[in-house]
């Protein structure tokens, strides 16, 4: 994917200029997520921060934020105004002559330049805060705070470290009486509830700004019993109607937008004013909050600064046409798109799955104008809750994000027909089957890939859903001699007893599927990982051959990736074009098209390929037809 295309679907979230935002893309570790998630202490100072900011009366910028410069562990900000940032002020520590602590304890600042750097005592590498204002000195702003606290009689902490709790006599540190009272969770506490979402809307200022009709936006927070949600009351232009479907679908896209579910069973909607919920996919603590949006047309007696044009959103794959952005209709296989069902052998240890494996095949695939959708389970992605810190609070747990809204997100962009799209949740086996369902009119190929391995059972095949069942495994060769022992009188050569060609396929299908009941699950192939190493000819032919006695006995070898590929977190759709490793991308562009090639042809002309109860391909089966599934749908 060319680096321009990628840079700038982010920066129409983020803001940056172009020739920033280019260097910073090129050093992330892939392109499924362009803008960087927050870990838990920055996702605290930038929930802290959200919460503070304010807007002046009639500015068009989002959160009057200008720009972000999003990373793991920093965020610099960059507002439009300075005074934005002065309600911030008052979170920052200081204690009065009582003893009293006012503000969030632990929490620092400094200038820096002509801006402010803040973070929480101790974690200065953790956690970052830049706050700037272009054109303005943001130092004298801090003095005049820090004045005026004084003037009150209450000594500034945010200018030095402070000390931790002393510990009781005999060392051990003090703690609170069982029958003590309950006190009510702190700022820090009831923002950690949902930080991750407000981190999220933070580093994604522009997102609004491009809509239509755009006449600012307002955050609050509100307290819920599940945690702290978040309300958004967006303003359009008179003659503007309140409902966007844009809005939706950029906040539910999980390649730079913030990949909330929309929960259309409380969707509103009215001639002035359009109410959305959005709700996080994870759900974990940090993610306790809801989105709230709330849309109003300005009346058309109130005078308000001219709107800008709607501008397109690349990950959306809009472009900017006379009657504003505009998607192109995405193209449609010519037939029903093909499902397969991959995994690994119980008892397995390697460090890929085969949801990473599907990511390398199918962006391989969609490189070459394929339409490829990638279907995990959301087991592997829920982290577990810790033990909660706040007693009393929350009361109950959030809402699940619901599993019929949009279908797919796209987890990459492609350039040209191509296409990678991925859909991540729990499913049911009768929700998986409508899903594939609707899939095959929509794709070229349907990959149903888990992060996970189970340790003492192979999968069962999906029959009804998956049209081919493919296992995947590392390639350890195969033996061309075996040791033996030798009586105690008698030489040993040292060298073994060759192997003949089939000799060696069943020794290695022993060792590599023994945990596999091929007789009960239709597996069509076998996908080896295998390190590239130059091989003498003579080996080239033996291999050949005992490829040809595994597809006799019905597990052929359909392809062997480099295992560097796979193992890699880059794919070929992560790379610019020239500074791609050719070699690489060449051969999993050519074991792509050739396994393609084997498992589109007919049933009854694949070469050494057994007949197999598929469930779908043969026409004795009794498992219901791909062409009912999708007349179903």
């Amino acid at each position: 994917m060319l680096l321009h295309d990628v840079a700038s679907a982010r920066a129409d979230f983020t803001k940056e200029s172009l020739e920033g935002v280019r260097a910073r893309v090129g050093e992330l570790p892939g392109y499924s997520r362009l803008v960087p998630a927050a870990r838990s202490r920055q996702a605290l100072l930038e929930s802290l921060l959200l919460g503070a900011l304010t807007a002046p009366a009639g500015g068009l910028a989002a959160f009057c934020i200008a720009q972000v410069v999003p990373q793991e562990q920093r965020l610099d900000v960059h507002l439009t105004h300075g005074e934005a940032f002065l309600p911030f002020f008052d979170l920052l520590p200081s204690r009065d002559q009582d003893k009293t602590i006012h503000g969030v304890g632990g929490l620092r600042a400094q200038p820096a330049g002509r801006g402010i750097d803040v973070w929480f005592d101790g974690q200065e590498g953790s956690a970052l805060l830049h706050v700037s204002c272009r054109g303005v000195d943001m130092i004298p702003l801090l003095s005049d705070h820090e004045s005026t606290e004084k003037a009150l009689g209450r000594r500034p902490l945010w200018t030095h470290s402070t000390p931790p709790p002393r510990a009781a006599r005999g060392g051990r540190p003090r703690t609170r009486r069982r029958d003590a009272p309950i006190t009510p969770p702190t700022l820090t506490e009831r923002h950690g509830t949902s930080m991750y979402l407000a981190s999220a809307l933070l580093r994604r200022p522009g997102l609004w700004e491009r809509l239509a009709g755009h006449q600012g936006v307002r955050v609050v927070s509100e307290e819920a019993d599940h945690g702290l949600d978040w309300h958004v009351r967006r303003r359009v232009g008179p003659e503007v109607p309140p409902h966007d479907d844009r809005l939706a679908a950029v906040l539910e896209n999980t390649l730079a937008g913030p990949g909330l579910v929309m929960d259309r069973t409380t969707h509103e909607c009215g001639p002035s004013a359009c109410h959305m919920r959005f709700i996080p996919r994870l759900h974990g603590d940090g993610w306790d909050g809801i989105l709230t949006v709330t849309t109003t047309s300005v009346p058309s007696d109130t005078p308000v600064p001219a709107t800008r044009r709607p501008r397109p959103f690349s990950v959306l794959g809009e472009q900017q046409t006379a009657d504003g952005p505009a998607c192109l209709p995405p193209l449609r296989p010519n037939a029903p798109g093909r499902v397969l069902q991959l995994e690994m052998p119980p008892m397995t240890s390697d460090n890929f799955t085969p949801r990473r494996f599907a990511e390398q095949l199918g962006a391989a695939w969609a490189l070459h104008g394929e339409r490829v959708l990638l279907v995990g389970s959301a087991r592997s992605t829920v982290p577990r809750r810790p033990w909660r810190s706040v007693p009393q609070w929350p009361h109950t747990e959030r809402p699940k994000a619901p599993t019929s809204g949009t279908l797919w997100q796209p987890a990459r962009l492609v350039s040209g027909a191509g296409a990678l799209y991925e859909h991540v949740s729990d499913l049911s086996l009768e929700a998986l089957a409508d899903l594939v369902a609707w899939a095959r009119v929509h794709f070229d190929w349907i990959l149903l890939a888990d992060d996970w391995i189970h340790n003492h059972l192979c999968p069962g095949s999906l029959e009804g859903i998956a049209d081919e069942y493919l296992l995947l495994s590392n390639d350890q060769g195969f033996e061309v001699n075996v040791s033996v022992s030798h009586p105690r009188h008698r030489t040993a050569t040292g060298e073994g007893i060759p192997l003949t060609p089939a000799e060696a396929a069943m020794v290695w299908r022993e060792r590599t599927l023994r945990h596999v009941p091929v007789d009960t699950i239709p597996v069509t192939g076998v996908l080896l990982m295998a390190d590239e190493a130059e091989e003498p000819q003579l080996h080239r032919a033996f291999v050949a051959e005992a490829d040809r006695v595994l597809a006799r006995l019905g597990t052929p070898v359909l392809g062997r990736f480099p295992a560097r590929l796979v193992r890699g977190g880059r794919t070929v759709l992560d790379h610019e074009p020239e500074e791609a490793d050719g070699s690489l991308c060449d051969v999993a562009r050519a074991v792509a098209i050739e396994m393609k090639a084997t498992l589109s042809a007919p049933e009854g002309t694949r070469t050494d390929s057994p007949v197999r109860p598929c469930g779908c391909l043969s026409s004795s089966c009794g498992c219901t037809p791909t062409s009912a599934l999708v007349a179903r749908a």
